[in-house]
């Protein structure tokens, strides 16, 4: 005869064999993430998001992306600004995206006037546009590089930068104004300017095409790794998607790229306003409570109010019963 005894233990270890359960039973899985991507041309030469997703793919991470890239665009140059655009804002609101990127036209952030006029403003209003769309929605800010010789930039005629003497001294003007409107908005940054800086300084690679502005696909290579890191949090050195590039060259991108999101994380604001989930629970008599101290996140839409369980239906819904079998 076969006697079945059921041993009832303390909830903790019940607790404790339910996690385990479900970690068992949930095999590891990918990083999903929703990006919408507002730039111009910086953004779709070489069709950069779409590196981005093959990075992710090869990583065994999936995207969804949208773009809206216009030629010459701007945050907030009326009338070709995305912050008055329909269909920029639109696409804001058509999604809950994980992370809106926004960037500026090369040459306003590096003239003072223009930047506080028209990018400062230009983004404030697509972030509000985003919150208000979806509140745990990042505003993700897209670096730019500087021309490969610096030099003056000139908007238009009445607006002009000083004469910048080289990459290092235009990319020093667009970091410091990317750094002043993303954290006025408490927004994190995908710093590809520098990592460019990085890659040009120490390895004097061209990373610029033919007219010393747009990037080649070297530097669009490297803005996709940038932001492969940025948006999943993880490191993209050893990623097998080059590209078409060199695999040692797209190593040196590859490095560049994790030593500058991750050696400087608190100066870009990785992480600010991000969701976190965070658990605890409690155990009283027969019941197991859980209490949500998450950040950043919506509360319970049933009011927020502290959720339970029974213990006896924690017990009787493993996957096994914990029991012992003897023959007599």
């Amino acid at each position: 005869m076969v006697n079945c005894t059921l041993y009832f233990w303390n909830p903790s270890i019940i607790l404790f064999l339910v996690l385990l359960a479900i970690s068992h039973g949930t095999p590891a899985q990918g990083l999903f993430r929703k990006v919408l991507f507002l730039g111009n041309s910086y953004t779709y030469i070489n069709n950069m998001p779409l590196l981005v997703a093959t990075l992710a793919n090869a990583a065994g991470d999936s995207i969804q992306f949208e773009i809206n890239t216009p030629g010459g665009y701007t945050l907030g140059w009326e009338p070709i600004d995305h912050a008055t655009d329909p269909a920029s804002l639109g696409l804001i609101a058509g999604n809950d995206w994980d992370f809106v990127v926004l960037q500026e036209q090369s040459q306003i952030p590096s003239i003072s006037a223009l930047r506080d006029s028209c990018m400062f403003p230009g983004a404030t209003t697509l972030y509000d546009a985003t919150k208000a769309s979806d509140p745990c929605t990042q505003v993700l800010f897209f670096l730019t590089w500087g021309r490969r010789f610096g030099g003056m930039q000139r908007f238009t005629p009445n607006y002009c930068s000083v004469d910048f003497t080289d990459y290092n001294h235009m990319q020093d003007s667009l970091t410091v104004s990317y750094k002043m409107v993303a954290d006025s908005l408490e927004s994190p940054i995908a710093p590809v300017g520098e990592a460019w800086r990085l890659v040009i300084n120490q390895h004097g690679m061209v990373l610029h095409d033919g007219d010393n502005s747009h990037p080649n696909i070297k530097g669009s290579y490297l803005a996709a790794c940038v932001f492969y890191s940025s948006i999943y949090g993880k490191p993209v050195t050893g990623n097998p998607f080059t590209a078409g590039i060199l695999p040692d060259t797209a190593l040196i991108l590859q490095e560049a790229a994790d030593s500058i999101v991750f050696g400087y994380t608190s100066f870009w604001n990785v992480g600010i306003g991000r969701p976190e989930a965070a658990f605890y629970t409690s155990v009283n008599a027969d019941t197991i409570f859980t209490h949500n101290q998450s950040l950043n996140a919506e509360r319970d839409r049933r009011g927020g109010q502290q959720q339970y369980f029974s213990f006896f239906s924690v017990l009787f819904s493993l996957p096994t019963i914990v029991f012992s079998l003897y023959t007599k």
